[in-house]
């Protein structure tokens, strides 16, 4: 399978005393990658969701650090979107720096709302795009399980 592939560059800004990128910053890679597949792919921008009133927060995540990554490194990562039909969306990153070695391995787990409340079923327009979208990529970076 196929993966989305978003890349940027570890910044000083990202990085400690030592020039290692901070744990946190690991995350907000992900929120990045996460956000530029949904427009990229599902063409869904964070002004489209907020116009529409739509949230999708993440309610589980979970993380494993295998390799530091420094100031000034080109990151490459690569994400899966697994989805079932119900109303969440579930990613799978992994983190390479630019010698190709995994960094760093995650999943997300993001609920949908619409306003404050969390919806039990997926909006259809959202529903029919992702199955739009596995159909025209195949077996890829899209799964439905």
């Amino acid at each position: 399978m196929e993966a989305y592939i978003y890349r940027t560059k570890a910044r000083f800004s990202d990085t400690d005393l030592y020039g290692v990128v901070h744990h946190s910053n690991y995350f907000r890679w992900l929120e990045e990658a996460r956000i530029q597949l949904m427009e990229d792919i599902l063409g869904y921008s964070v002004s489209w969701m907020e116009e529409h009133a739509l949230r999708f927060p993440v309610i589980h995540v979970d993380g494993k650090y295998k390799q530091s990554v420094f100031a000034g490194e080109n990151v490459e990562i690569s994400v899966y979107l697994r989805y079932t039909g119900a109303a969440r969306l579930e990613f799978t990153y992994t983190v390479r720096n630019e010698s190709g070695k995994v960094c760093f391995t995650a999943e997300t787990e993001n609920a949908v709302l619409r306003g404050d409340r969390m919806l039990l079923k997926m909006p259809e327009e959202i529903d029919s795009r992702i199955r739009e979208k596995i159909e025209e990529y195949g077996k890829g970076f899209i799964i439905l399980c």
